[in-house]
């Protein structure tokens, strides 16, 4: 197996669902040299997600490949841009991270228990100017 080259890869999205590596090999064998084809399926049904990715011999063939955006393949605008390199994260990290944006609060990014605290003390403290007096519902 290949590994992707960011600088020689594309990714395609908006493929149709039950598409072949073989269709899009074809498809973009116009840009130059197709050294591989990954379309991503789904693990349990074999089903595309409708996008993957096409890895080139060279940066040149997927300057090409790039031109090829809302070609339609199948019925389907495609949307091609270049592979990006995601970092991966470890799960450690990750539920880090959401433990954090857990108890932040969205308006200024303070911890919510201090939101809270704040909103109590404005609820004890009584208004100078009394809106209203009367008797009490029974």
């Amino acid at each position: 197996k290949k590994r992707l080259d960011p600088s020689c890869s594309i990714f395609v999205g908006n493929l149709p669902y039950d598409i072949e590596d073989e269709s899009v090999w074809q498809h973009f064998s116009e840009c130059g040299t197709v050294e591989g084809v990954r379309i991503i399926r789904d693990a349990q049904f074999r089903i595309g997600k409708g996008f993957g990715y096409v890895l080139f011999d060279s940066p040149l063939a997927v300057t090409r490949a790039l031109k090829m955006n809302d070609v339609k393949l199948q019925g389907r605008k495609l949307r091609v841009t270049k592979a990006v390199k995601k970092v991966k994260q470890n799960k450690q990290t990750r539920n880090k991270e959401k433990q954090i944006g857990r108890f932040k609060n969205k308006k200024n990014g303070a911890p919510k228990h201090q939101n809270i605290q704040k909103e109590k003390k404005k609820k004890n403290q009584t208004s100078t100017t009394k809106s209203f007096e009367g008797k009490r519902a029974i």
